[in-house]
């Protein structure tokens, strides 16, 4: 979903490795999983805790009703909508 080729996953990926932010380890077969390490998941809670304030400022005019219908048809589009398309520029 988020239209990253395979190879452009793998940059990523090395480049979270470096930071110390996942680790590689020895999946079935040949394949390589990916893991969060200690850094990694305190980096992942400090964004929480940075993009829950963006999405409450973001959506403080709503009521709470609102909110709750708008995630209901985001959760909607997400799971009964036709994938993504990718769009050659």
């Amino acid at each position: 979903m988020t239209f990253q080729t395979d190879q452009s996953f793998g940059a990523l990926a090395g480049r979270l490795v470096g930071r110390g932010l996942i680790e590689r380890v020895a999946g079935p077969g040949r394949a390589i999983r990916h893991r969060l390490t200690a850094k990694g998941e305190a980096t992942l809670r400090t964004g929480y805790e940075v993009i829950d304030g963006v999405f409450e400022s973001s959506f403080a005019p709503l009521t709470r009703r609102q909110r709750e219908e708008l995630y209901s048809l985001i959760g909607r589009v997400l799971t009964e909508g036709d994938p993504p398309q990718q769009v050659g520029l």
